[in-house]
């Protein structure tokens, strides 16, 4: 059983970690959106498909991150499972 103090740590950490997390999406998701509101007409050029896929490889791998994110804090703070990289040694 956690003591309270180390419970407020482990939430504490898993709400910033998760507000990290939905601020990263958050930009990496307007950023692709802006390059897509960019294409003039929806033509496109080589550099501007490679800069679109990469933006949306981060986006993806963004949400990604805050889905974790957000698995990790819901587990914990509704069923109290800490996570192992949290877990006391």
């Amino acid at each position: 059983m956690l003591d309270y103090q180390r419970h407020v740590e482990i939430e504490e950490r898993l709400k910033a970690d998760l507000e990290r997390a939905r601020a990263e999406y958050k930009a990496t998701a307007a950023e692709f959106d802006s390059l897509i509101r960019e294409i003039p007409s929806g033509v496109r050029t080589s550099d501007g498909e490679l800069r679109i896929r990469q933006s949306g490889e981060a986006s993806r791998a963004a949400l990604r991150n805050y889905t974790l994110a957000l698995k990790r804090f819901s587990q914990y703070t509704l069923s109290g499972i800490v996570p192992e990289d949290l877990q006391a040694a």
